[in-house]
């Protein structure tokens, strides 16, 4: 890696030393036997480790103002002074491809051998060491950049990324998918790797499903950047398969997870329009609506923004008011439901009745007070079986350990 390094001339386009030999590929990127770059410095292998579990649980930054959380890419060594000191310094191995990956595909660089890299770090990709596959992933997904220039280097990129989001290890697939977030973000992808658009998004879709919170949250947000410039051809397959995983992703423990489900429904909207897809797409989005409209008042901030912005994006569709998405008064809240949609007044009975065990006792209060605004409407033929439903899970409510929720639950019965 020094000896790489010393290939490079200290400013962009400044001749280099007449003295300095050309450095062996062999040796400039090749790895030790514990699985770091070489020349990293010693004692790193645990620096790394621990770095990877760092990397995995960061969670930061709101998604584009629409209250997602997502994980957020560390800043590796910027530039060849900063690689440099890192290396003397024995910094971990996946800061310094970080900083490697960002100099040679983002930087005046660039044209010192991004392919010749990449060829020569692709055989490592599938190492048997967690921290190589790591390192190079993280580098690797800084090549990105590379599609303004080189669409062929480009396609193998995110081909080679695309392959890391099944890698057993969570900090690999948070690299490949930190990687594909910056393609999103750069471009949108040239029209010669369309097809590529289409295997990507099948890929972050079944990313959204992830057990490790901070790859769901980095599949979120790659997904998000991603759909904005991707061709309805490409999204309209997925479509319905997104709005499964987002509800999904609503229901979790984690409130930042939970955030990011809301509001990729929201975005998800204006892809609804083709015949194929609006109906089945209206019916996720009534089933997800009392959810939503009961995480209006969550404590979590991102939960609430999330929740707004995405029943202000639902509301024309499912023929609600707009202003349902600023409502906190549930009495009204459930009157404007009623009159909207009078024969769904069943569904929605059944969507409060689904968060009466929801782990906050906000949730559960409200989930019982609009119960029983709904409760008090004249139900459509054949909602007796989800009123009787209701009222008895109500009546077990009564024994909540929370003062406010059993309050509530006695209100609805009456």
């Amino acid at each position: 890696m020094r000896a790489f390094l010393g290939t490079l001339p200290d400013e962009p386009g400044a001749p280099e030393e007449a003295e300095e030999a050309p450095a062996s590929s062999q040796l400039s990127m090749d790895f030790d036997e514990g699985g770091a770059l070489a020349g990293v410095g010693a004692g790193e292998g645990e620096q790394a480790a621990a770095a990877a579990d760092a990397s995995a649980a960061t969670v930061g930054g709101e998604g584009e103002g629409e209250g997602e959380e997502e994980a957020e890419e560390e800043e590796g060594p910027c530039g060849k002074g900063a690689l440099l000191a890192a290396l003397d310094r024995g910094a971990e191995s996946a800061a310094i491809a970080r900083g490697l990956g960002s100099l040679l595909g983002d930087g005046p660089y660039h044209a010192c051998g991004v392919r010749p890299v990449f060829e020569r770090l692709y055989p490592y990709v599938s190492s048997r060491h967690a921290l190589q596959r790591e390192s190079l992933t993280a580098a690797v997904a800084q090549f990105v950049t590379a599609a303004g220039s080189d669409t062929a280097l480009t396609r193998h990129v995110v081909h080679m990324l695309l392959g890391r989001l099944n890698d057993e290890a969570a900090p690999v697939r948070l690299h490949a998918l930190l990687g594909l977030r910056r393609l999103g973000e750069a471009s949108g992808a040239s029209a010669e790797l369309q097809l590529e658009v289409g295997q990507m998004l099948g890929s972050l879709a079944a990313a959204l499903d992830d057990a490790d919170e901070a790859v769901a949250l980095a599949a979120f947000g790659a997904l998000r950047r991603a759909l904005p410039s991707a061709p309805l051809a490409a999204v309209h397959p997925l479509l319905l398969s997104v709005c499964v995983r987002a509800r999904a992703a609503a229901e979790r423990g984690s409130a930042a997870v939970r955030a990011a489900g809301f509001s990729l429904f929201g975005l998800l909207v204006r892809f609804a329009d083709a015949e194929s897809v609006v109906d089945s797409f209206v019916e996720h989005g009534h089933s997800l609506l009392p959810a939503l409209l009961l995480h209006l008042r969550h404590p979590h901030p991102a939960i609430r923004r999330a929740c707004v912005t995405s029943t202000r994006a639902l509301a024309p569709l499912l023929r609600i008011p707009v202003d349902a998405a600023a409502e906190v008064e549930l009495r009204s809240l459930g009157e404007k439901l009623r009159g909207a949609n009078p024969e769904r007044v069943s569904a929605y009975l059944t969507g409060c009745a689904e968060l009466f065990g929801a782990e906050e006792a906000c949730v559960r209060a409200d989930a019982a007070q609009l119960a029983g605004r709904l409760l008090a409407s004249a139900l459509p033929s054949g909602g007796a079986g989800a009123q009787s439903l209701v009222c008895t899970q109500l009546g077990a409510m009564l024994k909540d350990s929370d003062a406010a929720v059993r309050l509530q639950a006695a209100r609805a019965l009456g």
